[in-house]
């Protein structure tokens, strides 16, 4: 029984994980989309000011924030990149 109830979570958890990597993705194009159509100079406070609340948010967050901060700094310059 105890190995059912942990299979059953276990897939549970797989799927919210599966579905929370579908919405970055989708967040990611959008915002990649969005960006582009931005001016040069548009794009460049957008980098900057990016960078900065991710500075701010590792200092000034919590220890969740603080583990999130490799991942954020990724996700940022990847979809900054792909469009500055």
């Amino acid at each position: 029984m105890s190995s059912t109830i942990n299979e059953l979570s276990l897939n549970e958890l797989v799927s919210q994980i599966d579905e929370i990597k579908a919405e970055n993705s989708a967040l990611g194009i959008l915002l990649t989309m969005v960006i582009h159509q931005l001016s040069n100079e548009q794009k460049s406070r957008v980098k900057l000011r990016a960078y900065e609340y991710n500075s701010l948010m590792n200092k000034n967050g919590d220890s969740e924030a603080e583990k999130g901060s490799a991942v954020r700094l990724e996700t940022l310059s990847k979809i900054l990149d792909a469009v500055i």
